[in-house]
């Protein structure tokens, strides 16, 4: 009686703590089916380790919203382990967004790699770079992407040789308190020069570059003993991009290791110079449109998403109609088709789980990756480009059943 006693304390303990932290629960089932996936992610050959996690999105603004997490460690260095968990965890943790983070170790097939094994275009890009001389480690996850520079290579060489690999990837070279953003044209090769120099350089604590996103400069912040000098020979450095009019200027900052000063200015002009009115360089070219080929792609997307919705009802075994419209985008330059249906399945069956489970599953199979969770609704999408031009899709179980959406992708006007 004791025993019990306590548990029911404990248990209303546990209760109140969460009522007055303003906590929620984990929706229901969510906590046992990710231990049932990482127990069948243990039992794979080639998988070492596995370790779970489910926390809330936001517990301020998104108190109902859960993020399952998997880290999975691999035994051996090839990337054949990433196509066998990923069909492992195709069909997610119900009720819940799924994070998955997976770590190959260096071996025969190169330098260590982390990545979600569900984007197979990561898989095919580490294994790409992990063999390349300059590679110390290869990162491709979501939150941080990035190829660790090895001991002894240059930013100067590795830079171009990594452009060449992988021209549109948008990753990071880091070494030690030095990390450079590559893109396709940037940084150039006076500042690579510069990088170099200062990373070998022990008045420089730290130095970090960014490239530049549309409206938004590259920059180089650097936190340095002599910082008045650093920023002379930063404004120094040539910007051979915004030279030729091809991006914004660089703009750099140079900070003292007590934070008691800095000095910022432009790459390529005199310490003091005004912003330069170039911000406009960043913005892509506007696309070159035909309206006929605009509308057969609208059609095509159309097609494509009642098709696929239709495919979902057939899973489903519960007859239902597809309405599709033709909306704009977000950023209203384009407009793509749409598509949403209710399937009735109370009409027919008591549980909504089985049809569900069967319409996911049918997703998982088609490539498409559940990637958010919001107010209820699992929000599916895929990276690959596919005929029926259907880009996203999504479920979410109602008093009146099923209702899913499918969205093609959008087509710009």
């Amino acid at each position: 009686m004791r025993r019990s006693g306590r548990r029911a304390a404990a248990g209303l303990l546990a209760t109140l703590v969460l009522a007055l932290v303003g906590c929620t629960a984990p929706p229901d089932g969510s906590e046992v089916a990710l231990e049932r996936l990482a127990d069948r992610l243990r039992a794979l050959p080639g998988v070492a380790a596995v370790e779970t996690s489910l926390t809330e999105a936001d517990p301020k603004d998104r108190p109902d919203e859960w993020i399952a997490g998997l880290d999975i460690e691999a035994t051996e260095s090839g990337l054949g382990i990433a196509a066998e968990v990923r069909r492992e965890v195709s069909a997610g943790v119900p009720e819940v967004a799924l994070q998955v983070g997976l770590r190959i170790p260096e071996g025969t097939h190169g330098a260590a790699v982390s990545l979600d094994p569900r984007l197979e275009d990561d898989v095919d890009m580490a294994g790409l770079l992990r063999g390349q001389s300059f590679a110390a480690g290869v990162d491709l996850l979501p939150w941080w992407r990035s190829v660790a520079l090895a001991d002894g290579a240059a930013f100067a060489d590795a830079v171009p040789a990594l452009r060449a690999l992988a021209p549109t990837a948008d990753l990071a070279l880091v070494r030690g308190t030095t990390s450079v953003g590559v893109d396709g044209s940037s940084p150039g090769a006076a500042l690579l020069s510069r990088i170099d120099a200062f990373a070998a350089d022990p008045r420089v604590e730290r130095l970090t570059s960014t490239t530049s996103i549309e409206r938004a400069r590259g920059s180089i912040r650097l936190t340095a003993a002599d910082f008045d000098e650093v920023a002379g020979i930063l404004a120094a450095t040539a910007d051979e991009a915004a030279e030729a009019g091809l991006r914004p200027r660089t703009s750099f900052s140079v900070t003292a290791p007590d934070y008691s000063e800095e000095r910022s200015g432009w790459l390529g002009l005199p310490l003091g110079s005004p912003e330069p009115d170039d911000l406009a360089l960043g913005d892509p070219p506007a696309p070159v449109i035909d309206p006929a080929e605009a509308a057969a792609a609208l059609a095509e997307g159309e097609s494509g998403v009642r098709a696929f919705l239709e495919a979902a009802i057939a899973a489903s075994g519960v007859p239902a109609e597809v309405t599709t419209v033709v909306a704009p985008c977000s950023d209203a330059s384009a407009s793509r088709a749409e598509g949403h249906v209710v399937i009735p399945v109370f009409t027919v069956l008591d549980s909504a789980q089985e049809p569900f489970d069967a319409v996911v599953a049918g997703w998982a199979a088609e490539g498409f990756e559940r990637t958010d969770r919001a107010s209820g609704r699992d929000f599916w999408t895929t990276s690959a480009e596919r005929d029926d031009r259907v880009a996203s899709a999504s479920i979410r179980g109602t008093q009146e059943g099923l209702s899913l959406t499918a969205t093609a992708e959008c087509v710009p006007q």
